[in-house]
């Protein structure tokens, strides 16, 4: 009770609106004890109450670059980074970034960046593409799950890649959003469905999931993604589960041999072997390896190379092979012991990189063998992911102290531009209320993009940018400031 009663007042007076004093009063005579002295409770409480507010406001930044390491070469290239991250960590909360993919379509090299908003009444998740080229980023979703404990598996990313660009699939809560010369098109809707989800590949074309009603309904198509504007939806595929109601959609889907295939399912990251023939997909029985023990939910117990389950049992690496005589997984090999708990696979699964205590270890699962080690202790790190040739790693760079919030902002702000006429040069002030995505763009009076100011994340405070106007003519122009909850478009005049 207390701490919703202190949660209420530091908001509202945060906010600068209400009377405290009468409140406090209240406070004091009705929920305390009478041997207190009341004017000296009231002095304690409106003290309390005033402190409050900057205390939850306070905010700690953690900073640090995406690290690409070549695994092909011997030594690390400290100097090769990507991307410069800010993690901000206030009371109730934090935000935190990470590179979720690595991204390679026709002509420029992007990541995938998510990030979660992680506080005590609305939890936020969002998710940016970064251009490599020009260190531009732009948000493709934002979203609010709340609480729901399945929310890690309508994330799940994937990426499929085709002649003109790339599919970009972000799980059962979003849409595919397709990326080409750093333009997109979301598809939201074909034919009425919502297309969310790649499982693989069954005859050259490709296995996708749209979305039904909730996690347990799905229908599947089997779909040429080469030409994205010819999609349509319409080789539907039939999943005979057998008479079992349990099955919640395919996470991966794996040729074996001829018609067979196995199914690794969602949710639940059961194995199945199937089927497939006249557009029907057939259960034929549900396969266990050995060793394996079942967790549920856990997208990493297994893992599908080169005709092999790889799985971790107990801090090792296992694998076993299919026979295609038993139908079944069999020869439980050990890959490699004492794996740990500080390890990722590549998204083909051929390689697996592996911290143990300071030495960062390539693995080649193809090869079964190590082919690089690197002595990481001078970099201080939260997290990473494999992408053949390379490793990305966030290396923290610094920490800074606790900002004080008494000039943190309150709500977000775009002021006019000083001076007003100019000429070359102005400034323009803005304000951030809470880390986030924001982007500034300048625009000439047909509405054609001039430039972009800022498309970066900020953390809350107040900023300045400087406009330069030397190589345009005289003229009216417009200056937008946008975020996921703001926009905000002011006029300025160049004057020669």
């Amino acid at each position: 009770m207390g701490k919703i009663i202190f949660k209420c007042f530091s908001l509202n007076s945060f906010c600068g609106r209400i009377r405290i004093k009468p409140t406090i009063n209240i406070f004091v005579e009705r929920l305390l004890p009478k041997c207190w002295n009341k004017n000296l409770a009231i002095i304690f409480f409106s003290i309390i109450f005033s402190i409050w507010p900057i205390c939850y406001a306070q905010q700690t930044t953690t900073t640090g670059n995406l690290l690409r390491i070549n695994f092909t070469k011997p030594e690390i290239d400290f100097s090769d980074t990507l991307w410069q991250w800010t993690d901000t960590s206030y009371l109730g909360g934090y935000l935190k970034y990470y590179c979720s993919k690595v991204l390679r379509p026709v002509s420029t090299a992007y990541l995938l960046v998510s990030s979660v908003d992680e506080n005590t009444y609305y939890p936020s998740t969002y998710l940016y593409l970064y251009n490599l080229a020009d260190k531009s980023m732009r948000q493709l979703v934002a979203d609010h799950p709340g609480y729901d404990p399945l929310s890690p598996y309508y994330y799940k990313l994937h990426v499929e890649y085709t002649l003109e660009g790339s599919f970009i699939f972000m799980g059962e809560r979003r849409a595919a959003i397709f990326l080409k010369n750093d333009s997109l098109a979301a598809l939201e809707n074909i034919n009425g469905l919502s297309l969310t989800h790649h499982a693989g590949q069954i005859e050259g074309k490709s296995f996708v999931v749209a979305r039904g009603k909730d996690y347990r309904h799905y229908t599947y198509y089997l779909e040429d993604l080469s030409i994205p504007e010819n999609i349509t939806l319409s080789n539907k595929i039939i999943v005979d589960y057998g008479g079992n109601s349990e099955f919640s959609g395919p996470a991966e889907i794996h040729h074996l041999k001829d018609d067979l295939y196995l199914y690794v399912e969602d949710i639940s990251n059961f194995l199945y072997l199937c089927s497939y023939s006249d557009s029907k997909l057939t259960m034929i029985k549900r396969l266990r390896p050995k060793g394996a023990h079942i967790t549920f939910p856990d997208f990493t117990n297994y893992r599908y190379h080169n005709n092999n389950i790889f799985y971790i049992e107990n801090g090792d690496l296992f694998k076993e092979s299919f026979d295609s005589s038993t139908k079944d997984f069999t020869g439980k090999t050990l890959v490699i012991p004492k794996l740990g708990y500080n390890y990722s696979f590549s998204e083909d699964n051929s390689f697996l990189a592996q911290i143990r205590n300071d030495s960062l270890i390539i693995h080649s699962l193809r090869q079964e063998k190590v082919l690089n080690s690197y002595n990481i202790a001078a970099i201080k790190h939260r997290g990473y992911l494999v992408d053949s040739p390379y490793v990305y790693i966030h290396q923290i760079k610094t920490v800074t102290d606790v900002e004080s919030s008494v000039n943190l902002p309150t709500e977000f702000g775009l002021e006019q531009n000083y001076p007003n006429p100019f000429n070359p040069s102005t400034t323009i002030n803005y304000s951030v209320p809470r880390s986030g995505f924001v982007s500034m763009k300048i625009y000439d009076v047909l509405g054609k993009e001039i430039k972009t100011l800022i498309s970066e994340t900020k953390i809350a405070g107040n900023y300045s940018i400087k406009f330069d106007g030397v190589n345009l003519p005289s003229g009216i122009y417009f200056y937008q400031m946008k975020t996921s909850e703001y926009m905000r478009t002011k006029k300025m005049i160049l004057l020669k």
